[in-house]
C-alpha cells in the first residue's frame, strides 16, 4: 500500500524586528511604498478647483465655499456699516387751535381780554369784602361778618373759573395788582368805612361786575362761544342777586 503524505502548507516569512523598524524610518521620511495607480489626488473640476469637497464632484458642479451662500451652514456677514439708508418721518398733524376752530384768533383775543376785564374786576370786590369782612363793626357787625364771609368765599372760587377760561381761549391770564388795577373798573376804597358805607360800596362793585360781564355778551354771541357765555350767565346772576341783597339792607 502506497503511503500517502500531506505537504504543509507554505508559510510567508514572518519580518524581523529590524526590517520593521527600517520600514517605519522609510514611512516618516515619506519613501513609503509607491501608492497604487489612480488613487492619487482628484481630478479637478470643470471650475478649476483642486480635490476635496466640490472640486471632484459630479461633472459640470462649479465649486463653491462651504457656508458662503445660499443652504450654507452659517449666515451671510452683516453689511457694511455707514448705511446711508434713513426712513423719512411723516409729519404729524398741526395741533389744533385751543378752541372752536369756528372762532378766529381775532375773536378768540377780543374774547379773553375781556374776560381778563371781568377777572380784574372780580378780583378787586374779593379783597374789598373780604376787608369789610375783618373791618365791620356796629350793632349789625355779626349779621354782616357772615354775609361778607359767604360772599367773598364765592367770589374767589369765581376767579379760578374765570382764569382758566381765559387759558382755554389760548391766552394768559392776568395774575398781578399792576395788571388788575389797569383793567378793573372798581376802584379801591380807602381806610375804614361805617358798616352802612361798606354795604353802599359793596352794592356799586356787584352792579359794576355785573355791566363788565353783560357788556361782553355781545361779542360772545356772535362768536357762538357757548362755554363763556355760560360762564357770564352765572356770573350775572350771582352779582344781581347778591346786589340786591345788599340794597335791601340800606332800605330798612
Amino acid at each position: 500500500m502506497t503511503s500517502l503524505r500531506f505537504r504543509e502548507p507554505h508559510r510567508r516569512p514572518q519580518p524581523t524586528c529590524r526590517a520593521v523598524a527600517a520600514s517605519s524610518r522609510r514611512d516618516a521620511r515619506g519613501g513609503g511604498a509607491p501608492p497604487p495607480p489612480g488613487a492619487g489626488a482628484p481630478a479637478p473640476g470643470p471650475g478649476g478647483g483642486g480635490g476635496g469637497r466640490g472640486g471632484g464632484g459630479r461633472p459640470g458642479a462649479a465649486w463653491a465655499p462651504r457656508g458662503g451662500g445660499p443652504g450654507g451652514d452659517t449666515p451671510p456677514p452683516p453689511p457694511p456699516p455707514g448705511n446711508t439708508h434713513k426712513e423719512t418721518q411723516e409729519p404729524g398733524p398741526p395741533n389744533p387751535p385751543p378752541s372752536d376752530p369756528a372762532r378766529g384768533p381775532g375773536e378768540r383775543k377780543r374774547i379773553a381780554q375781556g374776560l381778563s376785564e371781568l377777572l380784574a374786576d372780580s378780583y378787586t370786590l374779593y379783597l374789598m369784602t373780604h376787608n369789610f369782612h375783618w373791618n365791620v363793626t356796629g350793632r349789625d357787625f355779626n349779621s354782616l361778618h357772615q354775609m361778607f364771609m359767604l360772599q367773598y368765599t364765592e367770589q374767589w372760587n369765581a376767579l379760578d373759573v374765570i382764569a382758566e377760561r381765559i387759558r382755554a381761549l389760548g391766552h394768559p391770564a392776568p395774575g398781578t395788582y399792576k395788571e388788575f388795577v389797569k383793567l378793573a373798573s372798581i376802584k379801591e376804597v380807602e381806610g375804614v368805612p361805617r358798616s352802612d358805607d361798606m354795604v353802599r360800596h359793596l352794592v356799586a362793585a356787584q352792579e359794576a361786575i355785573a355791566r363788565t360781564a353783560r357788556k361782553l355778551f355781545t361779542l360772545v354771541n356772535a362768536a357762538n362761544d357757548q362755554p363763556t357765555a355760560d360762564l357770564l350767565t352765572q356770573r350775572l346772576d350771582v352779582h344781581e342777586k347778591t346786589a340786591w341783597m345788599l340794597r335791601s339792607l340800606l332800605e330798612g
